[in-house]
Protein backbone atom coordinates (compact mmCIF):
# COMPACT_ATOMS: atom_id res chain seq x y z
CA UNK A 1 0.00 0.00 0.00
CA UNK A 2 1.43 3.39 -0.94
CA UNK A 3 1.93 6.17 1.61
CA UNK A 4 -0.23 8.46 -0.52
CA UNK A 5 -3.11 6.03 -0.22
CA UNK A 6 -2.63 5.76 3.56
CA UNK A 7 -2.68 9.55 3.87
CA UNK A 8 -5.82 9.81 1.74
CA UNK A 9 -7.58 7.19 3.89
CA UNK A 10 -6.65 9.06 7.09
CA UNK A 11 -7.70 12.34 5.46
CA UNK A 12 -11.12 11.02 4.46
CA UNK A 13 -11.72 9.37 7.85
CA UNK A 14 -10.74 12.41 9.93
CA UNK A 15 -12.44 14.98 7.73
CA UNK A 16 -15.52 12.83 7.17
CA UNK A 17 -15.98 12.30 10.88
CA UNK A 18 -15.53 16.01 11.58
CA UNK A 19 -18.06 16.91 8.87
CA UNK A 20 -20.61 14.45 10.23
CA UNK A 21 -20.08 14.70 13.99
CA UNK A 22 -18.31 17.99 14.60
CA UNK A 23 -19.53 21.47 15.29
CA UNK A 24 -19.11 24.42 12.99
CA UNK A 25 -15.35 24.94 13.66
CA UNK A 26 -14.68 21.23 13.03
CA UNK A 27 -16.69 21.24 9.80
CA UNK A 28 -14.92 24.36 8.51
CA UNK A 29 -11.53 22.93 9.48
CA UNK A 30 -12.33 19.61 7.81
CA UNK A 31 -13.40 21.32 4.59
CA UNK A 32 -10.22 23.41 4.61
CA UNK A 33 -7.97 20.42 5.29
CA UNK A 34 -9.61 18.26 2.66
CA UNK A 35 -9.62 21.05 0.08
CA UNK A 36 -6.04 22.03 0.89
CA UNK A 37 -4.87 18.44 0.50
CA UNK A 38 -6.62 18.04 -2.84
CA UNK A 39 -5.23 21.35 -4.09
CA UNK A 40 -1.75 20.32 -2.94
CA UNK A 41 -1.97 17.07 -4.91
CA UNK A 42 -3.07 19.04 -7.97
CA UNK A 43 -0.31 21.65 -7.52
CA UNK A 44 2.29 18.90 -7.22
CA UNK A 45 0.96 17.07 -10.28
CA UNK A 46 0.78 20.13 -12.53
CA UNK A 47 3.46 22.51 -11.27
CA UNK A 48 5.64 20.52 -8.92
CA UNK A 49 9.30 19.70 -8.99
CA UNK A 50 8.50 16.66 -6.82
CA UNK A 51 10.33 18.21 -3.86
CA UNK A 52 13.66 18.73 -5.63
CA UNK A 53 13.22 22.47 -5.00
CA UNK A 54 10.70 24.67 -3.20
CA UNK A 55 7.17 23.64 -4.00
CA UNK A 56 5.75 27.13 -4.43
CA UNK A 57 2.24 25.91 -5.26
CA UNK A 58 2.04 23.83 -2.09
CA UNK A 59 3.66 26.63 -0.09
CA UNK A 60 0.97 29.09 -1.26
CA UNK A 61 -1.76 26.62 -0.27
CA UNK A 62 -0.06 26.10 3.10
CA UNK A 63 0.04 29.85 3.73
CA UNK A 64 -3.68 30.09 2.98
CA UNK A 65 -4.32 27.10 5.27
CA UNK A 66 -2.30 28.72 8.07
CA UNK A 67 -4.37 31.89 7.79
CA UNK A 68 -7.60 29.88 7.81
CA UNK A 69 -6.62 27.70 10.76
CA UNK A 70 -5.43 30.77 12.62
CA UNK A 71 -8.78 32.46 12.00
CA UNK A 72 -10.63 29.42 13.37
CA UNK A 73 -8.34 29.47 16.43
CA UNK A 74 -9.06 33.15 17.05
CA UNK A 75 -12.86 33.03 16.75
CA UNK A 76 -13.69 29.60 18.16
CA UNK A 77 -13.77 28.38 21.74
CA UNK A 78 -11.90 25.18 20.85
CA UNK A 79 -8.32 24.14 21.60
CA UNK A 80 -7.71 21.91 18.57
CA UNK A 81 -7.33 24.84 16.13
CA UNK A 82 -4.43 26.15 18.21
CA UNK A 83 -2.65 22.81 17.93
CA UNK A 84 -3.52 22.43 14.25
CA UNK A 85 -2.24 25.95 13.51
CA UNK A 86 1.00 25.24 15.36
CA UNK A 87 1.60 21.95 13.57
CA UNK A 88 0.79 23.55 10.24
CA UNK A 89 3.17 26.44 10.95
CA UNK A 90 6.01 23.99 11.58
CA UNK A 91 5.26 22.30 8.27
CA UNK A 92 5.26 25.68 6.56
CA UNK A 93 8.68 26.43 8.05
CA UNK A 94 10.00 23.44 6.08
CA UNK A 95 9.36 25.42 2.89
CA UNK A 96 11.21 28.33 4.49
CA UNK A 97 14.21 26.12 5.22
CA UNK A 98 14.39 25.14 1.55
CA UNK A 99 14.09 28.82 0.55
CA UNK A 100 17.15 29.69 2.63
CA UNK A 101 19.24 27.27 0.61
CA UNK A 102 19.42 24.41 3.08
CA UNK A 103 19.68 21.21 1.09
CA UNK A 104 17.14 18.63 2.12
CA UNK A 105 16.67 15.37 0.27
CA UNK A 106 13.42 15.41 -1.73
CA UNK A 107 12.03 12.44 0.17
CA UNK A 108 12.81 14.10 3.53
CA UNK A 109 11.15 17.34 2.36
CA UNK A 110 7.99 15.47 1.32
CA UNK A 111 7.87 13.33 4.47
CA UNK A 112 8.35 16.33 6.73
CA UNK A 113 5.36 18.07 5.17
CA UNK A 114 3.25 14.92 5.45
CA UNK A 115 4.26 14.34 9.09
CA UNK A 116 2.90 17.72 10.14
CA UNK A 117 -0.21 17.13 8.03
CA UNK A 118 -0.92 13.94 9.98
CA UNK A 119 -0.57 15.84 13.26
CA UNK A 120 -2.90 18.56 11.98
CA UNK A 121 -5.47 15.88 11.09
CA UNK A 122 -4.99 14.27 14.50
CA UNK A 123 -5.76 17.64 16.11
CA UNK A 124 -9.00 17.81 14.11
CA UNK A 125 -9.95 14.25 15.07
CA UNK A 126 -9.28 14.85 18.77
CA UNK A 127 -11.17 18.13 18.61
CA UNK A 128 -14.13 16.35 17.06
CA UNK A 129 -13.97 13.69 19.77
CA UNK A 130 -13.97 16.39 22.46
CA UNK A 131 -16.97 18.06 20.81
CA UNK A 132 -18.89 14.79 20.56
CA UNK A 133 -18.21 13.99 24.23
CA UNK A 134 -19.40 17.35 25.56
CA UNK A 135 -22.37 17.78 23.24
CA UNK A 136 -25.62 17.43 25.18
CA UNK A 137 -27.79 14.47 24.25
CA UNK A 138 -30.58 15.24 21.84
CA UNK A 139 -33.91 16.29 23.29
CA UNK A 140 -35.64 13.22 21.92
CA UNK A 141 -33.28 10.79 23.65
CA UNK A 142 -34.27 9.57 27.09
CA UNK A 143 -31.26 9.36 29.32
CA UNK A 144 -31.07 6.84 32.17
CA UNK A 145 -30.98 9.72 34.68
CA UNK A 146 -34.06 11.48 33.37
CA UNK A 147 -37.12 11.47 35.58
CA UNK A 148 -40.23 9.68 34.43
CA UNK A 149 -42.72 11.82 32.55
CA UNK A 150 -45.22 13.58 34.77
CA UNK A 151 -48.92 12.95 34.43
CA UNK A 152 -50.71 15.36 32.11
CA UNK A 153 -52.75 18.14 33.65
CA UNK A 154 -56.54 17.85 33.81
CA UNK A 155 -58.50 19.54 31.04
CA UNK A 156 -59.42 22.40 33.39
CA UNK A 157 -55.66 23.10 33.99
CA UNK A 158 -55.55 21.78 37.56
CA UNK A 159 -52.80 19.33 38.55
CA UNK A 160 -53.55 15.61 38.42
CA UNK A 161 -54.85 14.01 41.61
Amino acid sequence: MSWGLVYNIVLVLCCGWALIGGGRPERIGAAMMFGGSMLSWAALAYFGSFFRSVEFGIMAIDIAMLIGLGAIAIVSDRYWPLWATGFHLIGLLTHGAILTGIEIAPLAYAHTLVLWSYLTLLSLALGTLAYVRRRPPSASAISPRSSPPSAPAKPDGSPPS
